[in-house]
C-alpha cells in the first residue's frame, strides 16, 4: 500500500469513530444554549406547577390580556440517548418549538417544556417519567 492510501484511511477512520464518541452536551450546556436563543426576546422563565409535574415556560414580559396567544410546546427532547438506553435527562439538545417560536413575529406567545426538561434545581423526576406511561 502506498502512503497516500494509508494517510487518507487513517483520516477517515478517524472521522468516523471521532463521531460516534461524541459526547451529549451537560443540562447546564443545554439551558444556555435555550438562553441564549431567547436573549433576542423579551421573555422571562416562569416554572407553571401542575398535579404531576412543574413545568419550565417562558413567558412574555409584557401583558397579553384579551389577546390570542400561540403556545409552543417543547417535543420529547433527548429521551433516549440510543435505541435501547434512557438518558437521564430530556431536556433537548436543540430546542425545536423555541426556534419555531423565535420566528413568530406575533406578541403574545408562550414557550412550554415537556416534563422533566430544563428542571436544574427540582430533580423530582426518573427516567419512567418520560419513557412509560404512568
Amino acid at each position: 500500500m502506498n502512503l497516500k492510501y494509508k494517510i487518507f484511511c487513517f483520516i477517515i477512520f478517524s472521522l468516523v469513530f471521532t463521531g460516534c464518541f461524541t459526547s451529549v452536551p451537560s443540562l447546564e450546556q443545554r439551558y444556555t444554549k435555550l438562553m441564549d436563543m431567547n436573549s433576542k426576546e423579551s421573555f422571562k422563565s416562569k416554572p407553571i406547577k401542575t398535579g404531576s409535574f412543574t413545568l419550565f415556560s417562558l413567558q412574555p414580559t409584557v401583558t397579553c390580556k384579551d389577546s390570542i396567544m400561540h403556545v409552543y410546546i417543547e417535543g420529547d427532547g433527548l429521551a433516549w440517548k440510543t435505541r435501547t438506553l434512557i438518558s437521564d435527562d430530556p431536556t433537548p439538545i436543540n430546542p425545536t418549538a423555541l426556534s419555531l417560536m423565535n420566528q413568530d413575529s406575533f406578541t403574545c406567545k408562550v414557550y412550554i417544556s415537556r416534563p422533566c426538561q430544563y428542571m436544574t434545581v427540582l430533580r423530582e423526576f426518573t427516567s419512567l417519567a418520560w419513557h412509560q406511561r404512568l
